[in-house]
């Protein structure tokens, strides 16, 4: 009877400090630095990031950095909206829709459809236009 107290009083001092990390968490948010994305994680093993920066620095690739939900044009004239779409073409079939100004074309890896929709996920996370998010 006395370890079922013991029980019950440790729960109502555990309880609300666990509900107090928790809240403390999603109010400061997730490691924003893009360590906790799977994503990163994935470009990085694959190589994406050798070409594309995460920060919007130049490179030999275009910078992800607020890329999805912006307007982009292709070499063929057409101007097409950065969307979940058009990411997920884009890595896996990099000849299909290239960007004006594009001097290196991407290579085609072979990729499993997570590791795609990570990539997509993480590139999301970067600038989403608040009219095309999802």
């Amino acid at each position: 009877r006395s370890r079922h107290l013991l029980v019950r009083r440790m729960s109502t001092v555990v309880a609300p400090l666990v509900v107090t990390a928790g809240l403390v968490f999603v109010a400061c948010g997730a490691d924003k630095s893009g360590l906790d994305q799977p994503g990163l994680a994935t470009a990085r093993r694959v190589g994406c990031v050798a070409c594309h920066s995460v920060d919007g620095r130049t490179g030999i690739g275009h910078t992800w950095k607020g890329l999805y939900g912006s307007k982009v044009t292709l070499t063929t004239g057409a101007t097409v909206t950065v969307d979940r779409a058009y990411l997920v073409r884009s890595i896996t079939d990099p000849q299909a829709d290239i960007p004006m100004g594009t001097t290196t074309v991407m290579q085609k890896k072979n990729l499993t459809d997570a590791q795609v929709q990570q990539i997509v996920d993480y590139i999301i996370t970067l600038g989403a236009n608040p009219s095309t998010a999802p």
